[in-house]
């Protein structure tokens, strides 16, 4: 089945004579759609990994193509969470790596991604490998390594969150995360401090929480922060008691109308304003005398 998907998929997605010579040569070569099995000399993953890049063709996609490369690239995303609904498999997630990989490498080296389509593809990507790892499918430590890999190697725009995989890592999984996260070189980095934060939302460690986000808790934002994880742990007396700490113990307005209501119901609406007052040593134009003719 999965076969059938990415023929269609590759084929809808092909992009000129030599892309379609590219993609139908790779294919007759590696999988029949009549094989059950894929020949291991050229897995399936390649072919997603092409179509994916293969548009760009090797140049700068500047504004207006990026725009038109993520429409043309939509419908394999699509297609792909159609598999991951009707069949998810270890196949499939190997499948999503690779393509959320190289979407990726397409915003870092050739696209000018000002829109943020071509960001958002990466991002569904992402949130279709997870939910296929949610079905058991994926090696636990296997997965673990590629979260490590993502996030502290690849790159840093988007977050393999720990928390979100959960069930997929188990204890075998998280427990090389951990690993791996500890063993990092520089300890101070942001990804490692972000990685040990999601950490300890999954341990529902609420003195680690402060610790880790609240820091000194001068400020509202990090207060904030200490209740939006309480939020998340599902303790919402908690939450509401570091919000009204950071209102009514912290100074600044930056983040003060997104704490004025820690229940959940949206931030707070400011005042309508009546209208504009002139400025100063200005009177109203319709008090003015009339200008005076041109000669």
């Amino acid at each position: 089945m999965v076969c059938g998907i990415l023929r269609r998929v590759w084929m809808s997605m092909s992009c000129g004579s030599w892309w379609r010579g590219q993609l139908n040569g790779t294919w007759t070569s590696s999988v029949g759609c009549g094989s059950r099995r894929p020949a291991p000399a050229v897995p399936v993953g390649s072919c997603v990994l092409r179509s994916i890049v293969g548009c760009a063709h090797g140049s700068f996609l500047g504004y207006r193509e990026s725009v038109e490369w993520a429409r043309e690239a939509r419908p394999v995303v699509d297609e792909l969470e159609q598999a991951v609904k009707s069949s998810p498999s270890r196949d499939l997630v190997a499948l999503l790596e690779r393509a959320f990989g190289h979407v990726v490498k397409v915003i870092q080296t050739c696209a000018d991604d000002s829109s943020a389509m071509v960001g958002d593809l990466a991002r569904d990507l992402l949130k279709l490998h997870a939910r296929a790892c949610e079905a058991g499918v994926a090696d636990p430590v296997k997965l673990a390594n590629w979260m490590i890999r993502v996030r502290f190697v690849d790159q840093d725009f988007f977050e393999p969150d720990p928390v979100r995989y959960r069930d997929a890592l188990g204890e075998k999984g998280l427990s090389a995360y951990r690993a791996a996260v500890e063993a990092h070189s520089d300890q101070d980095a942001f990804a490692v401090r972000h990685a040990r934060e999601r950490l300890a939302i999954l341990d529902c460690g609420s003195e680690r929480i402060v610790e880790l986000l609240g820091g000194d808790l001068s400020t509202a934002h990090q207060c904030l922060a200490v209740a939006e994880a309480m939020v998340e742990l599902d303790l919402p007396e908690d939450a509401l008691a570091w919000a009204t700490r950071g209102i009514e113990e912290t100074r600044g307005p930056s983040v003060r109308p997104r704490m004025f209501d820690p229940r959940g119901r949206g931030p707070a609406r400011r005042r309508a304003r009546g209208p504009p007052r002139p400025a100063r040593g200005v009177t109203d134009r319709r008090q003015l005398p009339p200008a005076p003719p041109r000669r």
